[in-house]
Parts: structure tokens; sequence; C-alpha cells
């Protein structure tokens, strides 16, 4: 390999390079690998509950919508029987005649006419039906509040023509633009039920009862009921997500903690703060990718000199306080964006993505004078403390960064063999 002493104009140089910024340490590396730490999982099960509650509110409004609208087309059948019902017990007279042969059928007279229709519409008035029709077994009207006149031939119609023969009745839901009921109040927009009913006599259907009735005011009142449902359920559903969201927030604050307390235990140094070997490794390598058009960097390998030589004058307490403060002074005096991790016992390892060489010698220099410039008294040290640096480029696009940190390592013994606190740089392989 090719060794190549510092320059002078290097050296004098250093303090050129901008004020050292904020290294990249554990959260850095966490934040880089965009981690998803539980302290968005309350955020997403927020999201999800607030789903569930729409999803399950509008499926029991689907439900309940069902429910109730079956209650108002039950509501209005049973409406329209008991009125048939009551028009049949109070007219039978008028409306069945007997034949000579015992036959029974719906008829009405010209002359029983007009007081039959007058009490029918006293009788029909409360109930809101705004429109009756009497037919007979052909399906021909015998009576109509419409003004219909008795007798008129009709076309066939279907529907009178299913209840005649099956002798069920046939309920239609609907809505009208517009209805004028026999008080002639006039409803726009209106709900309405179109049933038709059999008039059996003795088992036998003799006619049909046509009925339409004005059901806007049922149909609001229970619209009112729907949407109060629905809201009790919303807030039911509500009230039992949250209950469920505080403690999974403050669990997963919780959680959070202590992941994000392993997380720095599974990347960092404990005894420097700095990374370790391999969180700074592999992040150096996600870096370069991630600047992947920039085929420039450079790998920096400081040691203590004598750190042995410290643990056994002084003990290994003041030992380690030499390497806790020896990475407070290289992280105070890189630059922003520059990593630097403890790569095993009093050697560090810094990186510099995207320097030349020249500036790297700078930075190299810079940490050797910050380290002899510190005192240790902390540590109990009558002495300064140096370090050996050795440097290399890093063409990440051509080679593996284990490429470069061999080349900084042999820089590195290099600056050892001549005489310790120096900087010395291997360019590249022989």
């Amino acid at each position: 390999m090719q060794s190549t002493p510092l320059r002078t104009p290097a050296t004098r140089s250093a303090d050129a390079l901008p004020h050292p910024g904020r290294h990249i340490d554990g959260a850095a590396l966490a934040r880089f690998f965009d981690m998803r730490l539980p302290s968005g999982m309350a955020h997403v099960f927020l999201g999800l509950a607030t789903v569930c509650v729409l999803v399950i509110t509008g499926l029991i409004g689907v439900g309940v919508h069902y429910l109730y609208r079956g209650e108002i087309v039950r509501h209005a059948e049973a409406m329209a029987g008991s009125v048939a019902e009551a028009v049949l017990e109070q007219e039978r007279e008028t409306l069945l005649r007997r034949s000579s042969t015992g036959v029974v059928s719906v008829a009405l007279g010209s002359e029983a006419a007009p007081a039959f229709d007058k009490r029918v519409r006293r009788l029909l008035r409360p109930f809101g039906i705004y429109k009756m029709r009497i037919l007979d077994a052909g399906g021909q009207p015998v009576y109509g509040t419409d003004g219909g006149q008795p007798g008129r031939a009709e076309g066939a119609d279907p529907r009178v023509g299913a209840v005649l023969a099956t002798g069920q009745p046939r309920l239609i839901p609907g809505r009208r633009a517009q209805v004028t009921n026999l008080a002639g109040s006039v409803r726009l927009n209106a709900e309405v039920a179109e049933t038709w009913l059999p008039i059996q006599v003795s088992g036998r259907t003799v006619g049909v009862f046509e009925l339409h009735l004005d059901i806007s005011r049922t149909h609001e009142e229970i619209g009112r009921l729907f949407v109060l449902s629905l809201l009790v359920v919303g807030l039911v559903l509500a009230a039992a997500f949250a209950a469920l969201y505080w403690p999974m927030r403050r669990g997963t604050a919780r959680l959070g903690a202590v992941l994000n307390e392993l997380h720095q235990l599974a990347t960092t140094d404990p005894l420097t703060g700095t990374l370790n070997r391999r969180s700074l490794i592999a992040l150096a390598q996600m870096q370069a990718q991630a600047h992947g058009g920039h085929d420039s960097g450079a790998v920096i390998m400081v040691d203590i000199d004598h750190f042995k030589t410290i643990n056994d004058a002084h003990g290994h307490p003041a030992g380690d306080e030499v390497l806790r403060t020896v990475s407070a002074v290289l992280r105070g005096s890189l630059r922003q964006g520059d990593l630097i991790g403890r790569y095993g016992g009093e050697e560090f390892m810094v990186v510099l993505p995207g320097a030349r060489l020249n500036e790297a010698a700078m930075v190299a220099e810079r940490l050797r004078r910050a380290v002899a410039a510190t005192t240790f008294g902390a540590a109990g040290l009558g002495r300064a403390v140096t370090v050996s640096i050795g440097i290399s480029p890093w063409h990440h696009a051509s080679e593996d960064i284990l490429d470069a940190v061999g080349r900084a390592d042999q820089g590195l013994y290099r600056a050892k063999a001549e005489g310790r606190d120096c900087v010395r740089i291997i360019a590249e392989a022989a």
C-alpha cells in the first residue's frame, strides 16, 4: 500500500472547514431506517376505530331502516284493513247484493250512491286516506272517491286481478309529487301506500277495496326515530372505542419508550453514546446508497494512544472516563451529517459521506488537535491524551466499506509506528 503523510498546508487550513454540526447518533439512525414505533399505533387505532364506528353505524342503519320500512308497511296494511273492514261492516247492506240464486256480489245503486259517498268520506277522513275505490268481482269500479263513474269499463289491472285470484291483500309503498286528501288539503312529496284488499263473503272473493293512504306523517315520525337510533348507536360505539383508545394510547406510549430504549441499546455503544460498529457500518452503507450519484467519501479510524497504560496506571474507571470524554470531543468536532461510532476498545470510526480526501484530512487534523487540547481532570490524569488517526477514501460505488476500513486501519498503524499523535493517509491499495 502507498502511505502518504499529512501535508502541512492541509493542516494549516483545517480551521477553514465549516463549523462542526450535529453528528448522527442512534436516534438519527432510527429516523434514517424509518422505524415504525408504537407511537403511531394509537393514531392507526383511532383511524380504524373511526372507520369501524362509521361502518357499523352504517350497517346498523341499513338494518334499522329495513325494519322501520317494514313497520311502516305493516302499519299501513293494518290501517287499510281496519278501514276496509269498518266500511264493509257499516255499508254491508248497501254494497252487497244477493241474487235469487244466493250468489253475493258487490254493487251500488245510483240512488244510494250520494248518501253512501257522504258517509264513506266522513268515515275515511281521520285515517289519512286520500283515495278509495270499490271494485266488483270483474275488476270494474263500483265506487270511487276520485269521481270515477261506477260501471265504467276499464282495462284489467293486474294488481286487482292478483287479489281477486288469490284472495290475498297487496300493498305497494311509494312517493307521489302531490296528493289531495278528502278534506281538500294538498301535500307535496308525499309518502303513500297503495293497498288492494279482498272483499270476501263465505270464503269467496267478491270484490276489492283499493285504498290509497298518505303515510307521510308516520314516515316522518319513524324517520326521526331512525335518526335518533343511529345517533345513539354512534355515540355508544364512539364511547366504547374511546374507552379502549385512551388505555391503548398510554400503553403504546410506554411501549414506544421501552422500544426506543431497546433500540438505543441495540444501536449505540452504552459507554460513549456513539453508534456501535454494526449500526455505524449499516447506516454508512445505506447513506451511501441514498447518495449513490456521488462516488466519494472517506473513512477515518481514531485510536487513543497509550490507552492500556492509562488503564493500568489509573484504573478502568479512569479509562472509561477518557473514552467518554474523547467520544464527546470527537462528536463535537464533526460536521453535520458525519457519522461516528465506537469500533472496538479504544478505537473510533468516523465516516464522512461525500467528503474528498483533502477535506477528510482537514477533519482528521481538527479531531487530533481537539483531543490534544482537552483536559482530562475528571479522569485523574496528570498528562494530555492524544490520538493517532488513519484515513482512507471510500469509493462506495465500486467497493465495500470494509475495504476502506482496512486501508484506514493501515494508516492508523502507520501513525502509531511513526510516533503517534499524528494523521496518516492510505490513498489506495498497492
